[in-house]
């Protein structure tokens, strides 16, 4: 998966199956942070997070203006990661990154949400705040093969208190986000190539699409095999296949 810091386009947040969550700064170039026996041309990552007993990290999202990461896992747990640190030399953190180096900031891993999902979790993401600045609020979605979507406020201060509401969906997720003027809407693609769009605080389906691979192949005239996502443009959802 892949994010990027609110408000900082220039710095994106990666999430991968070999455990770790690595932000990079786009203005530095790959001659800056590498050193002259790495030929690859890679960045450096500015900052990384290894999540722990190997559990591989599936999604990312930032919340909080940049100062918060929540990470879903493949144990269907949902950690936090405090980003406040990546404005000076870095705190040391706990996160257990194992092999970062001394040039590296390691964020402080905050907390996890241990009953969040029985699956793996797909997708996790903040609901953008309604002016389109790329701000986010501190509600919190996550999505798992547990065919579930559960609704957190973040600012409570445990899990429990933290969860508002439960979306059913019945099949593994694959992704989901929000719409709407007030991202009052969410959209939820499934491992089955289904689409459904619900009200989230209130957990109410607003409509199940079903498998909608062959309308669209018959509106564009040629085979859809699979749904990439959707992209809210501030008046419209629209959804991308292929």
């Amino acid at each position: 998966d892949l994010s990027h810091l609110t408000n900082e386009g220039s710095v994106v947040v990666t999430s991968g199956q070999d455990g770790y969550v690595r932000l990079f700064d786009l203005r530095q170039s790959a001659s800056a942070t590498n050193n002259s026996t790495n030929t690859q041309g890679l960045s450096k990552a500015a900052a990384e997070m290894q999540l722990p007993r190997k559990e591989e990290a599936l999604s990312v999202a930032i919340g909080y203006g940049g100062a918060l990461a929540a990470v879903g896992g493949s144990r269907g747990l949902v950690h936090f990661y405090d980003l406040r640190s990546l404005g000076g030399t870095g705190n040391g953190g706990n996160g257990g990154n194992g092999g970062t180096t001394s040039s590296t900031c390691s964020p402080s891993l905050l907390g996890t949400y241990e009953d969040a999902h029985t699956e793996e979790v797909t997708r996790v993401r903040f609901r953008p705040a309604s002016d389109l600045s790329g701000a986010t609020t501190n509600t919190l979605v996550t999505a798992g093969e547990d065919g579930l979507v559960n609704v957190f406020d973040t600012s409570q201060p445990n899990e429990e208190a933290a969860l508002s509401s439960v979306l059913n969906v019945g099949t593994p997720l694959r992704d989901v986000g929000f719409f709407g003027p007030s991202g009052e809407g969410l959209y939820c693609l499934t491992g089955s190539e289904t689409m459904s769009v619900w009200h989230p605080d209130s957990a109410q389906r607003i409509c199940d699409f079903g498998d909608v691979r062959a309308r669209l192949g018959d509106s564009a005239g040629m085979g859809i095999d699979y749904l990439v996502g959707c992209h809210w443009d501030g008046r419209a959802l629209a959804l991308l296949a292929g």
